[in-house]
C-alpha cells in the first residue's frame, strides 16, 4: 500500500463512517469485528452496496481493496458491506429488521444478477461462506 493511498485514508470523508476513536482511524479491522457495530454503519453499508450496483455496465465485477481500514473496505467491496448488513440484521428491531430483510432481497436480486459465479471460489479460504463471495472479483490491479 502507497504512502499516498494511507493518507487518503487517514482523510477520506466520502462515507459516513464515525470512528469511536479517530487517532486509531487507519487500524487493521474487518466487518467481522464487533467494534465495527457503530452508528451510522447500516446507512454506509447500504449506500456502498448501492453504489457499486448504479456503476453502468451489463457485468459487475466484485472489488476488493488491499487497504484492510473499515472504511476503505466498505467503500470499495460490495462483499464486506453485504457482511455488514447481514450482521446488522440479528441486531436490529423487528420492524427494522423486516424493512432491511426487503432492500436486501431487492438489493440481493441485482447483485446475483449483474455479477458473475467464480466457480474456483471454493479454493480460497476468504471467499467461502456466503453466496457474494463467490462471485467474479476485478483482478486487473494484480496485473
Amino acid at each position: 500500500m502507497s504512502a499516498v493511498h494511507r493518507a487518503e485514508c487517514l482523510h477520506a470523508d466520502s462515507l459516513p463512517l464515525p470512528d469511536p476513536d479517530p487517532s486509531a482511524r487507519h487500524r487493521r479491522q474487518t466487518p467481522y469485528t464487533d467494534r465495527l457495530v457503530t452508528p451510522g454503519i447500516t446507512r454506509a453499508a447500504v449506500a456502498a452496496l448501492r453504489r457499486f450496483l448504479a456503476t453502468p455496465g451489463r457485468y459487475l465485477y466484485m472489488r476488493r481493496d488491499y487497504c484492510t481500514c473499515t472504511r476503505c473496505d466498505l467503500e470499495h467491496n460490495p462483499a464486506a458491506a453485504r457482511d455488514v448488513l447481514e450482521g446488522m440484521l440479528p441486531l436490529l428491531p423487528r420492524y427494522a429488521r423486516r424493512d432491511l430483510k426487503s432492500l436486501l432481497t431487492e438489493l440481493d436480486g441485482e447483485l446475483l444478477h449483474r455479477t458473475l459465479p467464480d466457480v474456483f471460489a471454493h479454493r480460497e479460504p476468504w471467499r467461502r461462506g456466503a453466496w457474494w463471495h463467490e462471485r467474479l472479483y476485478d483482478t486487473d490491479d494484480l496485473l
